[in-house]
């Protein structure tokens, strides 16, 4: 199996780093990982090697591109209109750099008799529909939200990409209400498709015309084919977490990590300066919780690794901007000679540090306003091998599905609320910790990250590869 994202392997992310251990374990023998760094597509087979460089896309495509998919479907899909900005040029770059990608992975394809692609990445949702043309089979994994709701100035945007998503073979998503609202919004907006609920499946009577270079009858439309649309939430390798999470000596080099080793509990979050996240939402958490409970006061720490993303786009530089101003005034307000309230680790984290911070946690806080996945819920469940944290969990997290039952619900709107819920994780027993971390654990196991790619794999249709003249033809018209 082939892979394409935007990330490639070892980058940061909770997606490309199980997709790295997915391919290291299963598919890397026989597959290529496509995936873009810098201005350039590389090609890598193996792990532990250089990747191939494809070809180079310039520059002004690959800003365009990056300034759509974070201004515009970043926000739009995760029902944030609000952060929405739409500029028609970014769009028709983002078209043109989905087209250059998908004429070299053909090549790439062509070249290593290669016919089928494990597409992730919001940023490529146009090349379901690229590669199909040339008889490349696809599997896709939406990982970010499909909106409950769309604005009627971004609903032909969202039908483009939805074209593109039901030209692949199987469509994934994290939930059930992700899923379901992709295919109420294919069924309402997509006129020549047939959506089956009940069995999760979009069939194409007709060429579906999303902008693209091409016209009804073109030699490789996929015309009649259908859509397997399938929940499948993304596990992760709890045996690599646990494992990691109970090496006596862990080698903390890039931070200083002291504080592990002292008496004071803490409460951790991970995650990035992003305003999906509820980081300001936290910040107001925590003044009130002080604000309420003045026996916490210097005898507990709030650890935020937390650091600056999508640097240069006004939104996320503005959001940023608001989280330093927020924390200032928390650690103003609160900190003492002897005691300081909030600890920032603006700098990303290995996985080994992480476990390490995750196993010691009182409360571990996941807090999004509205998020896709939120790994890190899962990754601190895996690393919990001592004396168990307890998971704190907002409803708008992709996680809450699957362990929203044994976490303590938060509410990032409401701070009384959340700072009532951050004291019900400090003073729970250690015997009702360990019952709710067990249960989650238990769902964890029951799904790995290798069953999720059983659960994906297992609806692949087998088809014929295409012969090479046919595969030639379609390449040239992809232009």
């Amino acid at each position: 199996m082939n892979i394409v994202s935007y990330r490639g392997p070892g980058m940061a992310g909770g997606v490309s780093s199980a997709l790295a251990r997915l391919w290291l374990e299963h598919v890397r023998t026989t597959g290529t990982w496509w995936h873009l760094s810098g201005t350039h597509l590389h090609a890598a087979e193996q792990m532990e090697q250089e990747p191939r460089e494809l070809i180079g896309i310039p520059k002004e495509v690959v800003e365009g591109h990056y300034r759509y998919c974070n201004e515009f479907l970043w926000p739009v899909m995760h029902d944030l209109p609000e952060y929405a900005r739409y500029r028609a040029e970014d769009h028709k770059l983002y078209v043109v750099a989905n087209r250059i990608i998908t004429r070299s992975i053909v090549a790439d394809s062509l070249a290593n008799h290669q016919h089928r692609a494990f597409v992730q990445d919001y940023q490529m949702a146009l090349l379901p529909e690229l590669l199909g043309r040339s008889s490349i089979g696809t599997l896709v994994f939406w990982h970010i939200p499909w909106p409950r709701s769309v604005e009627q100035q971004h609903i032909p945007q969202l039908v483009q990409v939805a074209k593109g998503l039901v030209a692949a073979e199987v469509l994934g998503f994290h939930t059930e209400e992700y899923a379901q609202n992709f295919l109420h919004f294919v069924h309402r907006n997509l006129h020549a498709v047939l959506v089956d609920f009940e069995k999760g499946t979009v069939t194409r009577g007709a060429t579906l015309d999303a902008g693209l270079p091409w016209s009804t009858g073109e030699q490789g439309d996929p015309i009649g084919k259908t859509t397997t649309v399938v929940v499948a939430p993304l596990g992760i390798d709890t045996t690599f977490w646990k494992n990691s999470a109970i090496i006596p000596q862990i080698r903390l080099h890039s931070h200083d990590f002291s504080w592990l080793h002292q008496n004071t509990p803490y409460v951790l979050s991970v995650d990035r300066a992003d305003y999906t996240k509820g980081v300001i939402e936290r910040f107001h958490a925590i003044d009130r919780f002080l604000d309420l409970n003045p026996q916490w006061r210097g005898k507990v720490n709030f650890v935020q690794i937390c650091g600056r993303t999508r640097i240069g786009l006004e939104a996320f530089d503005a959001y940023w901007h608001r989280c330093k101003v927020e924390a200032a005034k928390l650690e103003s307000k609160w900190r003492t000679d002897h005691w300081s309230p909030l600890m920032w680790i603006e700098q990303p984290c290995s996985s080994a540090e992480l476990s390490g911070i995750y196993r010691d946690a009182a409360v571990m806080l996941v807090n999004p306003v509205r998020d896709g996945l939120n790994l890190t819920a899962k990754e601190f469940v895996a690393s919990q091998v001592r004396k168990p944290g307890i998971l704190a969990l907002s409803a708008g997290a992709g996680a809450w599905h699957e362990l929203g039952d044994e976490a303590i619900r938060l509410e990032p709107s409401d701070p009384v609320q959340m700072a009532a819920a951050i004291a019900h994780g400090l003073e729970m027993n250690q015997a009702e910790r360990a019952r709710r971390i067990t249960k989650m654990k238990l769902r964890l196991a029951d799904n790995t990250l290798t069953d999720w790619w059983r659960l994906i794999a297992a609806n692949i249709v087998v088809a014929a590869p295409q012969p090479s003249s046919q595969l030639i033809n379609n390449l040239r018209s992809v232009h």
